[in-house]
């Protein structure tokens, strides 16, 4: 059986990545688009925009027999890193725009099997982010926004499946 989740997860990973080098420069020792990535350690190495990715719920309603609607929710943590109260902010907003808009264009993932529709959603406020709090690190290292991307897929399934 396909792991659809897995599809729908990569597929918005590929997009993500399509920003391109106005956020996720190319590097010659990495692949570009390093920094979309379901791997948080990535943060350490450095770059100034991140997208990390994780699972999230996946409520499922039947449709008609062999077919199930998923709405796949995938934790999407936007980090930007910090410099300075203007440009860290203003550096937040354009990619978080970015990211807003280049989903609400691309409504089916890349032409991505079954997907009707993809919502970028953030119930929280962005924070600061420190890796550690002494005074020597007293700034922040990041602004991050934790949000989540809702796709909605209608998977069909041979009748025997369900």
């Amino acid at each position: 059986m396909t792991d659809e989740y897995s599809t729908c997860e990569t597929a918005l990973a590929v997009l993500l990545r399509t920003l391109g080098t106005s956020f996720f420069p190319g590097d010659a020792q990495r692949d570009a688009g390093w920094q979309v990535s379901d791997d948080d350690t990535v943060l350490a190495l450095g770059g100034e925009y991140f997208a990390i990715y994780r699972p999230g719920t996946c409520p499922a309603t039947p449709i008609a027999r062999g077919i199930k609607e998923y709405y796949w929710e995938v934790l999407l943590d936007l980090y930007i890193r910090y410099e300075s109260y203007k440009t860290s902010w203003t550096k937040f907003k354009a990619f978080r725009a970015a990211t807003v808009t280049l989903l609400d264009t691309h409504q089916s993932l890349g032409y991505t099997k079954g997907v009707r529709s993809v919502v970028f959603s953030s119930e929280e406020r962005p924070l600061y982010f420190r890796f550690t709090n002494t005074p020597e690190q007293a700034r922040p290292n990041f602004i991050i926004q934790p949000t989540k991307v809702v796709i909605r897929q209608q998977v069909f399934y041979a009748t025997g499946d369900l």
